[in-house]
């Protein structure tokens, strides 16, 4: 009886330290974490990224790239008037069409064990977007102060911002991602350009490999 005893026990340990091991082994290796944005279609944006997380997990370092497309097939934009009594300005635009890219790269410090499924992360990020690109139906004056105005309100040029957020893994590899953060433009590419900060939200789903 303690001879079976003894067996059952160190059958127990041995599973014990298979499941240590395995788990060691998972944790312990590098990181790679492909990811894609579903929520960015909301405000009409493709988005994809990468994360690389080194073996210790403590780290991470995030690139990405977003692509923003929208064609508006009519838009009326008002204008102030040039003296007060004047009725607004208003100027229809046809086939409006803008884009732009950007590109992030963030690091991130985690400060809880992935090991147990989530991870909370804060980062720091910087962020350049392209120029809008536009087009219209028909190119004219009018038309092209409703470009000025849009160029004026973009956020293209270099943005350093905070972020933070959790990772969930599901099942070895599955992820799943939610962060929020700010970005403030710091270097715009148009001195015609308003800058100031921008709230940003991501939900984002991966895969580990």
């Amino acid at each position: 009886m303690k001879r079976r005893n003894d067996q059952r026990c160190l059958l127990i340990l041995q599973m014990l330290g298979f499941t240590w091991l395995q788990a060691g082994c998972l944790y312990a290796q590098p990181h790679h974490d492909f990811k894609y944005d579903p929520l960015g279609l909301i405000d009409h944006k493709l988005s994809f990224a990468y994360e690389y997380i080194p073996d210790n997990g403590k780290w991470g370092v995030e690139v990405s790239w977003e692509r923003y497309a929208l064609n508006d097939p009519e838009q009326i934009i008002s204008f102030p008037a040039t003296q007060a009594s004047a009725p607004p300005e208003r100027v229809e635009v046809k086939d409006l069409q803008r884009s732009y890219q950007g590109y992030y790269l963030q690091v991130r410090r985690f400060f809880s064990a992935q090991n147990q499924g989530i991870g909370q992360y804060l980062g720091i990020s910087a962020y350049y977007e392209g120029a809008t690109t536009m087009q219209a139906k028909t190119i004219n004056a009018e038309v092209e102060k409703v470009f000025d105005l849009y160029r004026s309100y973009s956020y293209a040029g270099l943005s350093m911002g905070l972020n933070f957020g959790y990772k969930f893994l599901l099942w070895r590899h599955l992820i799943i991602e939610p962060n929020a953060g700010m970005r403030y433009l710091i270097l715009p590419q148009d001195q015609s350009q308003l800058g100031g900060g921008k709230y940003i939200l991501f939900l984002k789903f991966g895969y580990r490999l």
